[in-house]
């Protein structure tokens, strides 16, 4: 991993022990992230590989495959993880909460948006486990591996 939060990609990781193969993934959060999701797919690219050619010493092998996807412009993410809207209200955001969290007749929701501490990863995990209970109408569950 190389963490740098005064580049427009901070965060890159290589998830190569994960998968069993070469892949790398560039995160651009944050203020940047607007500026480098107007760039055309190519300089992100480029951008992107030219630290992790930085990050090696050296210059990186060619990718087989490369892809830059933008949340910010994708209208059905919006930036990713869920958010609060600009010109929301805290009454609203706890009423879209609510409705998430709520059954809808045989369909449960869990997710980040929907626990109440809007968090991430523990707000999924978290939700999840409460939707677990839920679903086998039990108020404890034991958890094992």
């Amino acid at each position: 991993m190389v963490a740098d939060p005064g580049r427009a990609w901070p965060l890159i990781l290589d998830l190569s022990a994960w998968y069993q193969r070469p892949i790398m993934v560039a995160l651009s959060p944050g203020s940047p992230a607007a500026d480098v999701a107007a760039r055309p797919e190519q300089d992100r690219i480029a951008q992107a590989r030219s630290i992790i050619d930085q990050a090696v010493g050296g210059k990186a092998p060619e990718p087989t495959a490369a892809v830059a996807t933008s949340w910010a412009a994708d209208p059905y993410l919006r930036g990713c993880y869920s958010s609060i809207a600009r010109d929301s209200t805290r009454e609203e955001f706890t009423a879209d909460l609510t409705a998430l969290q709520a059954p809808h007749g045989r369909v449960l929701f869990a997710g980040e948006a929907t626990h109440t501490d809007f968090a991430v990863v523990d707000g999924a995990w978290l939700s999840g486990l409460r939707e677990a209970k839920r679903l086998l109408r039990q108020p404890r569950l034991t958890l094992s591996l």
